[in-house]
């Protein structure tokens, strides 16, 4: 027994030295480093055996290597496209070892983009890329998924409303990229002016639009936001506003409104700029402005209703205007407002909520392109009732309303404000 057992072990000693072999099965990351797969770029193979000494033929069109077969490997293995690698290893008095077989598969990049996705406000056309040198490309716009033989075949696409692309991209012997998507959304611009409705607008210009910047002009509104502020804040032209909300801006609008100035895509301030705007030559008169508003009235009696006129020195191209009235409160209780003379026909907005504090403010606009006649006129009466015998001031100022007068290009023109003394009798 003891004989036996020492010839089946010499016996099995002889055959395995008799044989070569590669360490690993044909997944095995032990044969092949890097490992099969699929790659993004081109990349070297090294192909390894732990039989030492041994020689390794390769093949990469799909035959079988061989000891007489195949490429004798010296240096790692370039692949830049799709192969199957396949190696055997044999050494001089050993059996070769088994066929270890790796698949590579290198896949186009994916396509990007240009400019990216995301919200714009007027058609884009859209250039799609692909790093992979010579790799075509296909695209669809109607969510379908592209393929190479599905789509279009190109490079470029406008895009005229909301729409999701999709591409990929591919190339003989190689595996196609994965499907790239990108979803553009053309909204509606934000524009000059547009405030109606609340508080986002609907990219057009109304007559809705004009009556909303004119409540703000007077303080009857506030823009709720800064975007609103912008919008509504339309005057000058060339600079998309100036940083206040006056009748130029109310003017603006109308212009707007009725298609004499094109749309402007909103810009300029977003909130009040100290400063901002012309100075209004406030209190008194000015040698240097030859347009004035002013106030009459004749001496009240105390419990008895007086009025009191606002007055215009035109010089023929007024179309809009604004102001600040402030009054006593202990002395003078507001009654009611009233456009008269040509400003009958103007539209006339009167912030009446202050008025127990002793603040008003008013806007008037003719309608376009019309403007006041070159002379002195009145443009409203305003009603008090007296209580207290004594002399009070009715005064101009931008509390409310800012001090302004434009013209129906909207163009704020110069001009002085002259405040007035209210006598009332017993």
């Amino acid at each position: 027994m003891a004989l036996l057992r020492l010839y089946l072990l010499v016996s099995l000693a002889l055959f395995l030295i008799s044989i070569g072999h590669i360490v690993a099965a044909a997944e095995s990351a032990d044969i092949f480093s890097p490992r099969a797969g699929t790659y993004q770029t081109a990349l070297s193979v090294v192909i390894k055996t732990a039989t030492a000494r041994a020689t390794v033929r390769y093949t990469i069109d799909g035959t079988t290597p061989s000891e007489a077969v195949g490429i004798i490997y010296t240096d790692p293995v370039n692949i830049s496209e799709n192969i199957t690698l396949k190696a055997v290893a044999y050494k001089s008095g050993m059996r070769p070892s088994g066929v270890a077989t790796a698949t590579y598969y290198i896949q186009c990049a994916a396509p990007t983009f240009s400019p990216v996705p995301g919200p714009y406000t007027s058609a884009q056309t859209v250039t799609i890329s692909c790093a992979t040198i010579g790799a075509a490309i296909c695209y669809t716009t109607d969510g379908s998924t592209p393929s190479p033989t599905h789509g279009t075949r190109g490079t470029t696409v406008t895009i005229t409303g909301t729409t999701t692309l999709k591409a990929i991209a591919y190339k003989t012997n190689l595996t196609d990229s994965a499907v790239a998507s990108a979803t553009y959304t053309l909204t509606s611009p934000n524009y000059e002016g547009d405030v109606a409705p609340r508080p986002g607008g609907n990219g057009t210009l109304t007559v809705a639009d004009w009556v909303q910047v004119g409540r703000f002009a007077i303080g009857l509104d506030t823009p709720s936001s800064e975007s609103e502020f912008q919008r509504a804040d339309c005057a000058p032209i060339t600079t998309r506003g100036d940083g206040r909300i006056s009748v130029a801006d109310w003017v603006q609008a109308s212009r707007y409104a009725a298609a004499l100035d094109p749309l402007t895509v909103a810009g300029g301030p977003t909130q009040q700029v100290a400063g901002s705007g012309q100075l209004a030559q406030i209190g008194g008169s000015n040698p240097h402005v030859n347009r004035t508003i002013s106030m009459q009235s004749a001496p009240f009696t105390r419990g008895k209703a007086g009025t009191v006129q606002v007055l215009l020195t035109a010089q023929g191209d007024e179309n809009a205007l604004g102001f600040s009235l402030h009054f006593d409160p202990k002395r003078l209780q507001f009654f009611s407002a009233r456009a008269i003379g040509m400003a009958a026909a103007a539209t006339c907005n009167i912030n009446t909520r202050n008025a127990a504090a002793g603040d008003l403010g008013i806007g008037l606009m003719l309608p376009q392109p019309r403007s006041f006649v070159k002379g002195r006129q009145p443009l409203v009466e305003l009603t008090f009732l007296p209580l207290a015998s004594c002399t009070t001031t009715l005064a101009f100022g931008n509390q409310i309303a800012t001090c302004e007068i434009a013209s129906a290009t909207a163009a704020i023109l110069s001009a002085g404000y002259q405040n007035a003394l209210v006598q009332i009798r017993k």
